[in-house]
């Protein structure tokens, strides 16, 4: 960066903390003659709780896939910290600080749940195959006793660590998504995407979530997440964008999303 040689290493710091920590530009994805996703255009700025909502079908995964690299765009481009990520694998995305959970639960089943969240921790390890084959015998690698302590404390911070031991499929469906919360945060991201955090959740385990993402937040972490259960949305996010048939509708702070006549008319039609 120019101005970073120039002006010094305090310049350039300030200069990346200014720019959003993701910014989409066009961002356009065909399936066949169908755009899920047509010509979007988004800035998140860091330490947002960001909301994206919208009707099914209306593009909202498409984006975190292409987004987290598991879709490439037809058309469009995506910066994280002002680096374009055309030419990052969803595996480099993770290692440079991106990272994510599904609408439908991945977790490693027959694992047990500290296991998944040290193998989630995989990407912020030193240590090679050769490491692991040729240490003293019964003696862990000191990186492998800090991996789990770390695992150890995330899964305290959202609240399983009783399970550890458990196997992962044994885990009630709440407790899952508990799980793959952890397996994210164990990758050390700096964006966090979140697809339906609290589906299939009932309101006890839906209060436990929201309080986990505004603690996230308070870590630093940004998140951008999708949901339909308004109620959740409206009571945590910042900021708020509407999709509906691949495009932006309308974005903005919570309050206005709810009185917005466009966004009323794309959930509950025209008449209403």
């Amino acid at each position: 960066m120019v101005e970073g040689k120039v002006f010094g290493k305090g310049f350039e710091m300030n200069f990346q903390l200014a720019l959003p920590l993701l910014e989409i530009r066009g961002a356009t994805k065909a399936f066949g003659g169908f755009n899920a996703v047509h010509n979007f255009d988004l800035k998140i700025q860091r330490g947002t709780i960001y909301a994206i909502i919208g009707p099914n079908g209306s593009g909202k995964t498409t984006l975190i896939n292409l987004v987290s690299g598991l879709l490439e765009p037809t058309a469009g481009d995506f910066f994280f910290k002002g680096i374009s990520l055309k030419d990052f694998r969803a595996d480099q995305r993770t290692a440079i600080g991106i990272s994510r959970t599904f609408q439908n639960i991945r977790v490693f089943s027959q694992m047990s749940v500290l296991d998944n969240v040290m193998m989630a921790r995989h990407c912020r390890t030193s240590y090679s195959l050769w490491n692991l084959l040729f240490k003293p015998p019964f003696k862990p690698l000191k990186e492998e006793v800090e991996i789990r302590k770390k695992a150890e404390e995330l899964l305290d911070f959202v609240g399983i660590i009783h399970r550890l031991n458990l196997k992962a499929a044994n885990l009630p469906y709440g407790e899952q998504r508990l799980l793959e919360l952890a397996q994210a945060l164990a990758t050390e991201p700096e964006l966090l995407l979140l697809d339906e955090p609290v589906a299939g959740m009932n309101p006890i385990e839906k209060d436990s979530v929201k309080s986990l993402i505004q603690q996230i937040s308070k870590r630093g972490i940004t998140v951008i997440f999708i949901e339909h259960d308004m109620k959740v949305v409206m009571d945590i996010s910042d900021w708020i964008t509407v999709m509906n048939f691949g495009e932006k509708i309308a974005e903005g702070e919570p309050g206005n999303i709810q009185r917005n006549p466009v966004v009323i008319e794309a959930y509950l039609g025209k008449e209403a």
